[in-house]
C-alpha cells in the first residue's frame, strides 16, 4: 500500500493544479555558495525529474531567470503577474538583533511576516527551505506556489552551505568538491510540495520523506510512492483527480502567471465581476497555505528534518 499524502489547504480540501504542472522562474541572485549557473541547473533538473514520470504528462515551463529585485516576493497577488518563484534568501529577518534586518517593533512583525518587505528569511534558523502555496479555499485549485531557500546567517552565526556537485558527502569542514546540502536534492523535495504533495512520514526512500542528512542526494530520484502519487493525481491523458467535489467549472488555463482564479462561472454581467473579485479576496485571505517547512535541522546534526507544506518537507 502506498503511503503518499496529498496536502490540504485552510479550507480542508486537497490542493492540485488544473494544468499539468506549472511554469517556474528562478531568481537570478542565486546563492553565493555555488558559483556560476550550477545551482540554476540543479533547480531545473529537479522539475525535470517530476516531468519525467511516464504515467503522467506533467510539464514545467522554465521562464528563465528573474532579474528584477522587486520581483523577489512570495505569495499570490490577484490582478498582478504572479511567478512561481524559486529564490535564495540571503538575509535573516530577525527583530533587529544578531544580524536580523527587521527593526524591533516594525508592523510587519505583528502582521504575520516580513519576508517580502525586507527580502529576508522569515522562518526558523534550522529550516532549510519552505514552499508557500496559494489555492482556492473551496476547490483546492492552486493559483501560485513559491519556494524559498534559507541562505542566511542564523542568530548564532551559522549558515547552511549549499552545493551542486556530484560526489561523496563532505567529511571535513574545509573539504571541497563534495556534497553538503545538495540543491537538487532539496528542490526536488520542494517541487513535490508545489504539486500538492505533503510529507510521506513512513517511507524513508521517498523524495517526500521529511528528513535528510547532510550529503544526501537520494531525493534527486523519485521513490515508488512519489511516482504513484503523480500517477494517481495527474494521470496521463485523463482528468486531474482532485479528491474534492468541485463547485465550479474548471478552465484549462489556470496558472499563477495571470490574475484570475482559474475558474469559470455561469453568471455574467457586472455582478459576476464583483463576485469574482470577492472570491479572489477570499482566496487571498484564507487559502494561502502556511509555508511548509522543508528541511530543518534536527537535534542530531547533520541530519535535517524536512517538514511541512511550505517548507522543505
Amino acid at each position: 500500500m502506498f503511503a503518499y499524502q496529498q496536502s490540504v489547504n485552510g479550507g480542508g480540501v486537497k490542493i492540485w493544479w488544473s494544468t499539468r504542472g506549472h511554469p517556474f522562474q528562478i531568481d537570478a541572485l542565486g546563492t553565493p555558495d555555488v558559483p556560476g549557473p550550477a545551482a540554476f541547473t540543479a533547480i531545473q533538473r529537479s522539475f525535470q525529474t517530476w516531468a519525467g514520470v511516464t504515467c503522467s504528462d506533467l510539464a514545467f515551463q522554465d521562464q528563465g531567470l528573474s532579474l528584477n529585485p522587486k520581483d523577489r516576493v512570495v505569495g499570490y497577488f490577484p490582478g498582478q503577474y504572479n511567478r512561481n518563484l524559486v529564490l535564495f534568501r540571503t538575509r535573516r529577518c530577525g527583530k533587529g538583533t544578531n544580524g536580523g534586518v527587521v527593526p524591533a517593533g516594525d508592523p510587519c512583525l505583528a502582521q504575520g511576516g516580513c519576508a517580502n518587505s525586507y527580502d529576508c528569511w522569515d522562518h526558523g534558523d534550522g529550516v532549510i527551505a519552505t514552499t508557500t502555496t496559494t489555492s482556492n479555499r473551496f476547490t483546492g485549485q492552486i493559483n501560485d506556489t513559491d519556494i524559498e531557500i534559507n541562505d542566511s546567517v542564523d542568530s548564532i552565526g551559522n549558515k547552511f552551505i549549499f552545493t551542486a556537485v556530484d560526489g561523496p558527502p563532505c567529511s571535513d569542514p574545509n573539504q571541497t568538491g563534495c556534497v553538503r546540502l545538495d540543491v537538487q536534492n532539496t528542490i526536488t523535495h520542494e517541487a513535490g510540495h508545489t504539486l500538492g504533495l505533503d510529507h510521506n512520514n513512513t517511507d524513508p526512500t521517498a523524495t517526500m520523506y521529511p528528513t535528510a542528512p547532510e550529503g544526501e542526494t537520494s531525493k534527486r530520484v523519485l521513490g515508488a510512492d512519489d511516482i504513484q502519487a503523480i500517477c494517481d493525481i495527474y494521470p496521463r491523458g485523463k482528468e486531474t483527480v482532485t479528491g474534492n467535489l468541485d463547485p465550479i467549472t474548471l478552465t484549462p488555463g489556470a496558472s499563477s502567471n495571470g490574475g484570475g482564479c482559474g475558474c469559470s462561472q455561469a453568471q455574467t454581467g457586472p455582478g459576476a465581476v464583483l463576485g469574482a473579485l470577492a472570491l479572489l479576496l477570499q482566496i487571498r485571505r484564507r487559502s494561502r497555505r502556511k509555508p511548509q517547512l522543508a528541511m530543518s535541522r534536527s537535534s542530531a546534526p547533520p541530519t535535517a528534518a524536512l517538514r511541512g507544506s511550505s517548507q522543505l518537507s
